[in-house]
């Protein structure tokens, strides 16, 4: 080596880093003793050093290589199991029930702990987002499969050898939407979604391994430390000697699993965190794809002209006329079936001054839109008005109306349907206030009847003539004091009726109550207000019978 001069060597250098310790060994041999010499000692141990870092990763890095390979099939774990084997997994089953128990002291790394609890929820919550994007393309392409079969039943209903353009434009803009735009969604989802997170998980198995591994591996250093500090008390120096070589070379493979997993599982999780978050977006964004195209698509089946009509309306005429030609069909609300106008969903906003006046009122409970064989309405007891002011206000209502509007007869009953409206029997006298809604459509007349507003048809209306005005009041008045005799009268109950609603009384077969008043707020006979052992409330009208009746 002395004969190897400073200018070949810078010529030719060493190509391989674990060279240079040996080359700075030999130079401090063939050198002169003197200070300068310092230097060239401190660059041979951080030549060491550098040389030792990289056997010990390349022998972590074949650890990891050795450890992470899975044995495939049932057969070949057959083959490889022997002696060796078993006896190490029941030395690691004993080693694990006598730390369970407390009689053997175990390594705990919390940094570890910490790191392999943070991949493990990334794992299920990846499981969990693939499920759920899994159930909702499912529900997806039966949702599309729905709208394409329907839009196929509506196309085969019209088929003729002509059928209609608008058919035919609704069927293809929703044949697009199910077929085109769904297939579309489903395939970018496919790529940028499930397939990419079942292959991450599929890359989860070597990791696993290693921390199975690494636990395996901390298992025996503590059966070994055990095992060596029981050795030392023997004060037997063969018996400790190879009780520490053992420990030595355990120790040397847990730490070389456990440093590496501490290095790369947190890069791990992060960059896990963020394809997962990648995921999501690309979910998000072919969901709004979907939507935007199918915007335009809806957009243009919305314009066809027979979906610009008043369908609802077309078809609940219809409807009434052919229901109330069927013998077998019962009459709910009388005549009305066949001669109201449909009462659209914009007639409540246009009578929201009526509400403000009506006896019946939104927070009463009542909703327009449910149905019942008998209507409920409900009427506070305690803002129930004696009969006689009742009877006074009527009156001067009664008067004021025939100075200042005209007098209509009801042709048909008409039940109250909403707030807006009002219930009338066949037969009574109403005062017309306004022969339109505040929209201006004659089809609805505003009504006052007993100090109570809301909207009729007016085709249920029949106009008074000026000269019999002065029998209107006589008459009001007549009817109202016929209801107060009538009123107040006892009544025997026939049928046990339960109170489901507020403003019910129960009351049981055979009772006796006092009948306060035959009609409800809306003067609807159906619901007739009792009083029965100090108690007020609403008992429908059938289940009552007169004691006088035979």
């Amino acid at each position: 080596f002395g004969s190897i001069s400073l200018s070949s060597m810078l010529i030719k250098p060493v190509q391989r880093v674990l060279k240079y310790p040996l080359l700075l060994n030999e130079l401090l041999k063939n050198s002169l003793d003197s200070e300068s010499n310092c230097d060239l000692k401190l660059a041979l141990n951080t030549m060491n050093d550098v040389a030792t870092a990289i056997n010990e990763f390349k022998r972590r890095k074949d650890l990891v290589l050795k450890y992470r390979e899975t044995v495939p099939g049932i057969s070949k774990k057959v083959q490889k199991l022997n002696w060796h084997s078993v006896a190490k997994k029941s030395s690691r089953i004993n080693q694990r029930i006598t730390q369970f128990t407390g009689l053997n002291s175990h390594t705990v790394d919390q940094k570890f702990i910490y790191e392999e609890k943070r991949f493990r929820t990334i794992e299920k919550m990846i499981k969990l987002v693939l499920k759920n994007v899994n159930q909702y393309v499912e529900i997806f392409k039966d949702n599309s499969f729905s709208e394409l079969q329907c839009a196929e039943s509506l196309r085969q209903f019209h088929d003729s050898p002509n059928p209609p353009d608008e058919i035919v434009k609704y069927y293809g803009r929703i044949y697009m939407i199910a077929e085109q735009y769904s297939s579309q969604m489903v395939s970018f989802i496919l790529q940028h979604v499930q397939e990419p997170l079942n292959q991450l998980l599929q890359m989860f198995h070597g990791p696993f391994r290693l921390i199975q591994k690494r636990n395996d591996k901390c298992l025996d250093f503590d059966r070994a430390a055990n095992k060596a500090a029981r050795a030392k008390d023997t004060k037997e120096k063969d018996k400790i000697m190879q009780t520490q070589d053992e420990l030595n070379v355990i120790k040397n493979v847990y730490i070389a699993l456990n440093t590496q997993l501490l290095e790369e599982l947190p890069i791990l999780s992060d960059k896990c965190s963020v394809f997962l978050q990648y995921c999501l977006s690309s979910f998000v964004e072919a969901y709004n794809r979907y939507f935007r195209k199918c915007c335009v698509q809806i957009n243009e089946v919305a314009k066809l002209p027979f979906l610009s009509k008043d369908t609802d309306t077309d078809f609940f005429m219809k409807a009434s006329e052919q229901l109330s030609n069927l013998m077998f069909t019962p009459s709910l609300n009388g005549k009305e079936n066949s001669k109201k106008p449909f009462l659209s969903t914009n007639f409540m906003n246009d009578h929201e001054d009526v509400n403000h006046n009506s006896a019946l009122s939104s927070d009463n409970g009542f909703n327009c839109s449910s149905f019942s064989d008998t209507s409920t309405l409900y009427d506070p007891i305690d803002q129930t008005t004696s009969l006689n002011s009742f009877l006074y206000e009527t009156q001067t209502t009664a008067s004021e109306s025939i100075a200042e509007n005209p007098i209509c007869i009801v042709k048909y009953d008409f039940t109250a349907e909403c707030d807006a409206e009002i219930t009338v029997q066949e037969g009574t006298l109403v005062n017309v206030c306004r022969m339109c809604d505040s929209k201006g459509n004659s089809d609805w007349w505003l009504v006052e009847q007993g100090g109570v507003k809301g909207y009729i048809p007016h085709t249920f209306l029949i106009m008074k003539s000026a000269n019999e005005k002065h029998l209107i009041c006589k008459t009001q008045s007549e009817n109202l004091r016929n209801d107060q005799h009538d009123e107040n009268a006892t009544f025997k109950v026939e049928y046990n009726f339960q109170a489901i609603n507020p403003g019910e009384l129960t009351v049981n077969e055979g009772q006796t109550v006092r009948v306060l008043r035959k009609h409800d707020s809306k003067r609807n006979n159906e619901w007739w207000l009792v009083e029965y052992d100090g108690k007020q409330g609403f008992v429908p009208q059938d289940y009552l019978k007169s004691i006088n009746e035979p």
